[in-house]
């Protein structure tokens, strides 16, 4: 029973410390969403404001068309970071709730296990051979519940890594993609004032 117990406790330390892993990993993936999306946005307002005043001295109407374009193209691409952003922490709080979950249950199959430890001891009393066959069979039972749970527990969490990691995956294809889209803006941009 002390053995299980034990086993238990450390799978579950397991998978708690790699639940935390695995939120602290998605909380720097959106520190550094934030902090590419600040940069990409300076770098685009920097390079618009600059071909705007070459435009404008040659050309006003197209100078106004192409900076309402580029804001236009500024803000979708905020407001995609900011939508993946909101995915990741999304992401976290569901891993953080899937790890307190599995602490909650394997920690009540643990008190189970103990609560029917204690009611075999007190019976051990008046029918000390029976007792001991249904305590054998009560502590393996016990055994294979907490390993079910743990194995549970394991499953989740690994489901909860493969769906951040898709997160994490699925962001940073957005991220380089809006780079591209911003690439090509500012190779247009270097055309008309070329």
């Amino acid at each position: 029973m002390a053995q299980a117990q034990t086993e238990a406790a450390e799978e579950l330390n397991v998978v708690t410390a790699r639940a935390e892993q695995i939120s602290a990993e998605a909380m720097e993936f959106q520190r550094l969403t934030e902090l590419r999306s600040a940069a990409v946005q300076r770098a685009a307002h920097a390079r618009a404001a600059k071909h705007t005043r070459h435009v404008h001295r040659q050309v006003g109407d197209v100078a106004s068309r192409l900076r309402a374009r580029l804001a236009a193209e500024v803000d979708q691409a905020a407001e995609e970071v900011q939508a993946a952003t909101l995915n990741a922490r999304r992401l976290t709080q569901d891993a953080e709730d899937l790890v307190t979950e599995a602490e909650s249950r394997a920690a009540r199959r643990l008190e189970e296990a103990e609560q029917s430890a204690r009611m075999l001891r007190e019976a051990v009393a008046g029918e000390v051979i029976r007792a001991q066959r249904e305590a054998g069979d009560a502590s393996r039972s016990a055994r294979e519940e907490a390993l079910a749970e743990l194995a549970e527990a394991r499953a989740e969490a690994e489901r909860t890594r493969e769906q951040v990691r898709r997160s994490v995956e699925a962001a940073k294809a957005e991220v380089a993609e809006l780079e591209s889209y911003r690439d090509e803006i500012t190779a247009e941009l270097g055309q008309l004032s070329g």
